[in-house]
């Protein structure tokens, strides 16, 4: 009887086999769990920071805020995090503004590697729709407190950022006493003010070709004045009638005469012992915006490092096809620089009633 032998067992082929099942796979599962959507390195290393290419992306908050980074907006990768707090820590909370309080969650951004250009935050709007009216956002930069423009959307209240925060918070100002203020022109008299005025702006001062300051407020005789009234001069760029814009323009184009005239406009304020000053410059060049924001930055620095204030009259807006087009002001810069802003309102009855002009302004 012929017998047939049994071919031997493969060894090669087990040793394979055991390579694929225990080497390769576990490598193949492993790099697909370090890959988006699973990052598990980032999830290990970095718990709560979303990654975030140029293509843009978000950070989510665990009560639905969010960060959102446009695309184009990050030159390399970054890890964010945007984290709901129920209070602030110890530094910003001792800097918070004594006029507002704290509205309800803030929030802790954290960004680690590189730094988007913009950015916009979506934060949930309070139950009552009520209370959205006198809610603010406010920033916290590592040192100082900033206002944020915003605006409401339904159930969302929306800003958008230029360079992060450390800290974002919805605030709710304090109730206070309505003040009255009153710009004084040269040919008004003390005599002709009544006890109601709480602040008077007295013109007479102008803005020099070199960027010095000319002139004087026209207020001679204060003695009428009651004690508790508030003088802020006004400087403005109209001289004997005219509108000098293009000597604003000027200064604003010459990097070493805008640094000075800023720094001629706050020493006139300090020496005069005045609380502040108002900038009432007309008619500016609307491309010069960003200069006009760069004088502004540098003269509220100059003013608040010595306890003194700055308000700012802005062109009255003109209607765009989307919003207003308000020209060289940057209103939401100038929010944020300026301790007030002087609107120049409409005069006509009309605009003011319900979603007329003013309203929609």
């Amino acid at each position: 009887m012929t017998e047939i032998a049994e071919a031997a067992p493969r060894q090669g082929g087990k040793a394979l086999a055991r390579l694929l099942w225990f080497g390769v796979l576990p490598l193949l599962i492993l790099i697909a769990l370090l890959l988006p959507p699973f990052s598990l390195y980032d999830r290990l290393v970095h718990p709560g920071f979303a990654s975030v290419g140029p293509e843009g992306g978000k950070a989510v908050a665990d009560d639905g805020a969010e960060l959102v980074v446009p695309a184009g907006t990050l030159a390399g990768k970054a890890r964010i995090r945007l984290q709901a707090l129920n209070t602030l820590p110890e530094a910003p909370m001792a800097a918070l503004p004594q006029d507002v309080t704290l509205a309800g969650t803030v929030y802790a951004v954290e960004v680690r590697s590189a730094q988007p250009v913009a950015a916009q935050v979506r934060l949930p709007a309070p139950d009552s729709p009520d209370a959205l009216d006198t809610l603010d956002v406010y920033a916290w930069d590592g040192t100082r407190w900033s206002w944020v423009p915003h605006r409401v959307e339904r159930d969302r209240i929306e800003a958008a950022f230029q360079t992060l925060p450390t800290h974002i918070a919805l605030v709710r100002r304090r109730p206070t006493t309505p003040a009255v203020g009153i710009s004084f022109p040269a040919t008004a008299s003390v005599g002709t003010l009544e006890q109601s005025v709480d602040l008077i702006s007295p013109r007479g001062l102008f803005v020099k070709p070199d960027g010095g300051v000319g002139g004087a407020p026209h207020l001679e005789d204060l003695s009428g004045l009651p004690g508790d009234v508030a003088i802020v001069p006004v400087i403005s760029n109209v001289v004997d009638g005219v509108v000098r814009s293009d000597w604003v323009n000027n200064i604003l184009i010459d990097e070493s005469r805008r640094y000075n005239h800023a720094a001629a406009v706050a020493a006139w304020t300090i020496e005069h012992g005045y609380p502040g000053i108002a900038v009432d410059y007309q008619g500016l060049d609307p491309a010069l915006r960003d200069l006009f924001t760069a004088f502004l930055r540098e003269l509220a620095d100059r003013l608040h490092a010595e306890g003194k204030q700055l308000a700012v009259v802005v062109g009255r807006p003109q209607p765009a096809a989307e919003g207003w087009d308000t020209g060289a002001y940057d209103w939401p810069a100038i929010g944020r620089i300026a301790d007030y802003v002087r609107l120049p309102m409409m005069d006509e009855p009309a605009v003011y009633g319900e979603d007329g002009p003013a309203q929609n302004l």
